[in-house]
């Protein structure tokens, strides 16, 4: 019996150790836990912050691609009007398209003043909201 009531203490101090040991390495996994999902949880904010700043990149840069498209398109409209209409001599007039500043500057030689001012009213009716300017010269 002896044996037995010594056993009972021998097991019940393990038992209280393994017990306590178990404690520590609970509070040392949750620890580490708590890190772990700290670290991630900035790991997740630094590449919400990279994505952001990649979109606002990408956004520029369609922007720029986006206005140097827009400034092609609007010039290509205008050279097309200008050689559409029978009383200009639209091969005499360059088209040139500003995209940043919204700007399109007529140049050239035409024969009359109503020529010149024929080609800056298709300038206005093909660039909204763009500046015009009339830099074409009348043959004298």
């Amino acid at each position: 019996m002896r044996r037995h009531v010594l056993l009972t203490f021998v097991l019940a101090g393990f038992t209280v150790i393994a017990a306590s040991a178990c404690d520590t390495t609970r509070d040392d996994v949750g620890g580490a836990a708590d890190t772990a999902g700290d670290r991630a949880r900035d790991a997740g904010d630094a590449t919400r912050d990279a994505a952001r700043g990649a979109g606002d990149a990408i956004e520029r840069g369609a922007e720029s691609v986006g206005g140097t498209a827009s400034a092609a398109t609007t010039t290509a409209s205008i050279k097309s009007a200008l050689l559409a209409d029978q009383s200009i001599a639209g091969m005499s007039i360059d088209v040139d398209t500003v995209a940043d500043t919204r700007t399109v500057t007529l140049t050239g030689t035409v024969e009359t003043e109503a020529q010149k001012m024929a080609a800056e009213r298709i300038a206005r009716e093909h660039a909204e909201g763009y500046t015009i300017v009339n830099n074409i010269k009348v043959q004298q």
